[in-house]
């Protein structure tokens, strides 16, 4: 009787997906399709809009962005209930693979974002996201320098380094957490409190490069 079950199994997985194998190019092309479609101006109204009903408002919009999901991997011809089981072990699988794991990130990030622009006015979400790309950019410009900075000194005066920007790194958290009226600093910061950090943390990074501007 193994056999038959065998068989039977092998037309079920046929149908749903199930014990399939999503190959490495179907997933890029998961991953590209699902970001634009978290950055979409439109998805986002619709996330929006499903905010807005109320109820259980932060898994009512993770179920639709899950929905869009598996209509993405179903136009794949992949069942979308095994695609988005798929993407859980994603890490695991691709622990070695570099690209893969730094694709799959950018989408997580644009997922998150998407979760987060639901529970904003579209115009002052838009004013929002722009600044913090404009802070971002400003961070990521004074970061090279630190790392510039860093690599012009020799070895024994770059692990000092390193360790006085840690150092100084956790006193601007607890400074920040403080100011705030904070408890502790949140795993999970929302995106104006990111930019708050992000303004408050920022001059303090250039005083130690002794650039004031």
């Amino acid at each position: 009787m193994e056999w038959v079950q065998s068989g039977i199994q092998s037309v079920v997985d046929a149908v749903t997906g199930s014990g399939s194998e999503i190959t490495e190019e179907q997933l890029k092309t998961f991953l590209q399709q699902a970001f634009k479609k978290m950055k979409s101006e439109g998805f986002q109204d619709e996330l929006r809009e499903v905010y807005s009903k109320g109820g259980n408002r932060e898994q009512n919009v993770m179920q639709h962005i899950d929905n869009a999901q598996k209509d993405i991997f179903n136009n794949m011809g992949i069942d979308g209930n095994f695609g988005v089981q798929y993407l859980k072990g994603v890490y695991s699988k691709y622990a070695n693979n570099a690209e893969i794991r730094q694709i799959f990130e950018i989408y997580l990030n644009s997922e998150q974002e998407a979760t987060y622009a639901a529970e904003y006015e579209k115009a002052a979400w838009q004013q929002l996201a722009m600044e913090m790309n404009t802070v971002k950019q400003e961070m990521n410009q004074v970061q090279k320098q630190m790392m510039e900075k860093m690599q012009s000194l020799p070895q024994q005066e770059q692990m000092m380094m390193a360790q006085d920007m840690q150092q100084k790194s956790a006193m601007w958290m607890q400074e920040f957490v403080k100011m705030e009226g904070l408890p502790t600093m949140p795993q999970e910061l929302k995106p104006d409190l990111q930019l708050k950090m992000m303004k408050f943390i920022l001059p303090k990074h250039r005083e130690v490069l002794g650039d004031g501007n």
